[in-house]
């Protein structure tokens, strides 16, 4: 038991009162005179006793009354001792996390958990004093958590919380709150209201300061089955009119039973464009893929949606693909009769295909090509490596055939611009076949139903002997183990570099059918696409090439509604960086439009809120205690109001009830006593 104002207890000097009374009020006798007192003397001593044991009895209940009045106006409480803090002083600032995640549309009975949040988050602020200063954070991260707020303008802003699409977690809310508490003087108390699922708390990441005070009211629902659209990807990065598209969804449940037939549907520019259905194990993921087909050029709007309930957010994806022309692709040769790669390319409608004497090269058309193929080239000016070397940077492909009789400065400065070692590199005139094919990699994927047992490989009697680079993934091999063909990823692009020349005398490789394949792949995977879709709450920098803007004035993003706002540019290696700053909250498609382009662009909700599993509170309990936190207190109800529950939980339990209990039974026995026992 502690007390708020432990001075008065000096009160207590005032027990020295009923002592004084008792003695000079129950010592006082008159004589009273009887003629014969034989009779009294056996009755004297038998009221003397009870008379002694009737004052001490009224002594000490006087007493008692006496030091539980004192008590009293010395304010007595009891604390839990796993929870005691010294209770601050002065003015107070109160961090507040109402969590307005996708997952708190979920109801608790007939209300939502949003709305219990908002009833806990005024509570709260019913607890502290006017004087005292708010801090209100929800998932959207505004400038307004940057800032503290009056009593009143925190109620205000408590009362407009709706339900957000970015996820966010525990790590990034105390980094949030960090960054303003850290700037205040005053006692910190932070409150975390969220249901608190699991891909959430993480509290080996949270940095929370220890002088801090922390309370974390968990909110529970029953759990809700679950089924989301994960995610979808084409099979190929290229699309063509009237061709076939492979279009992969992955689909995640969460739930016990084992779901059948379920229906998913394609739509494409608002046109149903492919119908299918799946099966979901309890608690299980599947791969489902649609074929579709689209006739039309241009920049296509697209989503795949599936019917759950009572969580919806997650039900559709959208997403945007491209059908283009023609893929660029760039020969760059002082052999003018070599023509393996014109007969290859130039043949086929789906590549506009070019030879550039490397002597007469315009260096600004490379960002009309997806590919540049450097092929045998004596020498690589200076001027042409750092072309390469930026185009490289910016996204584009390069694949290197290296000459035999290559300058040895050229080359060199070449393989420098692309961080390749040049440690051991030297020419090998031995006869090789190629041993094997990496088809682990992703660049043979789907390049072969099955691989033949018995297929003829190329062989090369001249190659270069060179340290693959860190990074870097061999994709074809000699017997001897020696790299033929290295992938090497670089900055934005890529490097595909044989160790070989590109020429009958030395290679049977044209005329073998790997050659195919193995070009066509470096030609699809080459095209430069913006991806099918960004996460919103993740993706708010979005980097584009190829945009067009006028005296680089900043384009507008427009919503399908109309709504439009401008967003942070910056220009880097050729490429426009475009700053969303979190005005996308909607998932649907966007367009980036300036006055000479328009880029677009489709956004999604963050699929880790489909996760609705929670921690409980005895789970969070656990987690805070493993993690040695002294200053985190989990929140159980306790039937009493939520503002007088923060008092009590900082301040103790109130005792002054009790003892004025004590004082009334004090003086009821006292009556008692004196009343009827004579």
């Amino acid at each position: 038991m502690q007390f708020s104002n432990p001075y008065i207890l000096w009160g207590l000097v005032l027990l020295a009162v009923p002592i004084i009374i008792h003695l000079f009020n129950f010592r006082r006798y008159r004589k009273v005179y009887f003629t014969n007192v034989r009779q009294l003397q056996e009755i004297t001593i038998k009221t003397r006793r009870n008379a002694r044991l009737r004052n001490l009895l009224i002594l000490l209940l006087r007493m008692l009354a006496t030091a539980a009045l004192v008590i009293i106006f010395a304010g007595p409480y009891k604390v839990d001792k796993e929870k005691q803090t010294n209770a601050p002083s002065g003015r107070k600032i109160v961090s507040v996390f109402v969590d307005n995640s996708f997952s708190m549309e979920l109801s608790d009975g007939n209300i939502s958990l949003l709305e219990l949040a908002k009833a806990r988050a005024l509570d709260v602020a019913a607890a502290y004093a006017a004087s005292d200063r708010f801090q209100l954070i929800t998932n959207n991260f505004s400038g307004k958590t940057q800032q503290l707020l009056s009593r009143e303008s925190f109620i205000d802003e408590v009362h407009n919380i709706t339900y957000s699409p970015v996820f966010r977690s525990t790590p990034e809310i105390v980094a949030r709150q960090k960054r303003l508490l850290d700037t205040e003087n005053g006692a910190k108390e932070c409150y975390f209201i969220s249901d608190f699922q699991k891909n959430t708390l993480i509290p080996e990441q949270m940095d929370i300061d220890s002088s801090y005070r922390v309370i974390l009211m968990p909110l529970f629902t029953e759990k809700h089955p679950n089924i989301a659209i994960d995610s979808c990807w084409f099979e190929t990065p290229t699309h063509r009119t009237g061709e076939p598209n492979r279009l992969f969804v992955k689909i995640r449940g969460r739930g016990n039973e084992a779901l059948q037939k379920l229906p998913i549907r394609l739509m494409v520019n608002n046109k149903q464009s492919g119908l299918g259905n799946f099966d979901l194990a309890p608690d299980g993921e599947i791969v489902t893929e649609i074929l579709f087909t689209v006739h039309e050029q241009g920049t296509h709007h697209a989503w795949v949606e599936i019917s759950d309930y009572p969580v919806t957010f997650d039900d559709k994806m959208f997403f945007t693909f491209a059908i283009t022309n023609k893929i660029g692709v760039a020969e760059l040769s002082d052999n003018p009769r070599q023509n393996y790669l014109q007969t290859l390319f130039g043949s086929d409608e789906a590549f506009q295909y070019e030879k550039i004497d490397v002597k007469r090269i315009d260096y600004s058309l490379f960002n009309q090509y997806s590919l540049i193929v450097l092929s045998n080239s004596d020498d690589v000016s200076s001027g042409l490596a750092s072309s390469l070397e930026q185009f490289a940077a910016e996204g584009g492909s390069i694949a290197v055939y290296p000459s035999t009789n290559a300058k040895d400065d050229s080359f060199k400065e070449l393989f420098r611009k692309f961080e390749i070692p040049l440690d051991g590199l030297q020419l090998d005139t031995s006869l090789l076949r190629f041993g094997s094919l990496n088809l682990n990699s992703d660049f043979f994927a789907d390049v072969f139903e099955r691989m033949p047992k018995n297929m003829e490989m190329p062989s090369a009697s001249q190659h270069y002997h060179l340290l693959s680079p860190i990074g870097s993934e061999t994709l074809i091999q000699f017997e001897n183990n020696d790299p033929a063909l290295i992938k090497i990823p670089y900055k934005k692009g890529k490097i595909f570099l044989f160790t070989f020349p590109l020429n009958e005398k030395y290679t049977s490789f044209p005329h073998q059918a790997l050659f195919v394949p193995t070009m066509l792949r470096m030609a699809f995977t080459s095209v430069q696409s913006n991806p099918m879709y960004y996460v919103i709450g993740e993706d708010e920098m979005l980097s584009v090439r190829n945009f067009a803007l006028v005296n680089d004035v900043a384009p507008n993003v427009i919503a399908e509604t109309g709504t439009s706002f401008i967003p942070g540019v910056r220009e880097s290696q050729g490429q426009y960086i475009f700053y969303m700053h979190d005005n996308i909250l909607n998932a649907g498609f966007y367009t980036v439009a300036s006055a000479l382009d328009s880029l677009h662009i489709a956004y999604n909700y963050d699929r880790k809120e489909s996760e609705l599993e929670c921690f409980t509170k005895s789970e969070i309990e656990q987690q805070i205690h493993n993690k040695g936190f002294k200053n985190i207190t989990v929140w159980r109800e306790s039937g009493i109001p939520i503002a007088k529950a923060i008092a009590e939980l900082y301040q103790g339990v109130p005792l002054w009830r009790w003892f004025i209990l004590v004082v009334l039974l004090s003086l009821l026995l006292e009556g008692i006593i004196i009343r009827f026992w004579k």
